[in-house]
């Protein structure tokens, strides 16, 4: 598939997986990024995804929670033995988005709750402290469109507004130790 220009609809979906939910006291530890047209075609299956290395100080911010379900499934291990600093991923990750949708402001981010990455993404959190206060991960966001899509929204209103039908669905929708 060629590269995507605005008539196309991109969306970009990104899904981060943080050590906690302070965007100013959390870092990324991981990013997964798939970019669809508007009728959802993925362009590239494989997508995109990197662990950010992270020491030891990684670990002290984490609450009991994030500490167990990242041990749990295998983050916590990846992200130490990961070669790739945030500044890396980050500028990769651009890389990425550019090949498909090459043109600024082009391409709206897309994902579930996204809200809370694009937080993190934008966030003057530890990783832009320790690189001297530039910038890191902001160089995503700044290439895609303002807009947004959030896909939890759909699914809030639908718990809402059609209550049986949700919860016929529920079990559709995959739960337990998995998350990541």
């Amino acid at each position: 598939m060629a590269s995507l220009s605005f008539k196309d609809g991109p969306l970009v979906w990104i899904d981060l997986e943080t050590t906690g939910l302070d965007a100013k006291q959390n870092r990324i530890l991981e990013i997964a990024v798939l970019i669809t047209n508007g009728n959802l075609d993925v362009v590239d299956e494989e997508g995109c995804h990197y662990i950010v290395k992270s020491g030891s100080e990684a670990l002290k911010e984490m609450d009991e929670w994030c500490l167990n379900q990242h041990t749990k499934t295998g983050l916590v291990k990846s992200s130490q033995e990961s070669t790739y600093s945030p500044e890396e991923v980050a500028k990769f990750v651009l890389e990425y988005i550019k090949r498909w949708v090459p043109e600024p402001r082009t391409a709206v981010l897309a994902g579930s709750s996204v809200h809370f990455d694009a937080t993190f993404l934008r966030a003057t959190g530890p990783d832009v402290i320790e690189n001297g206060g530039s910038q890191i991960w902001n160089i995503i966001p700044d290439h895609l469109h303002y807009r947004i899509v959030d896909v939890s929204t759909l699914k809030e209103l639908c718990r809402r507004w059609y209550p049986t039908a949700t919860e016929r669905w529920k079990h559709l929708s995959p739960r337990g130790s998995n998350h990541r």
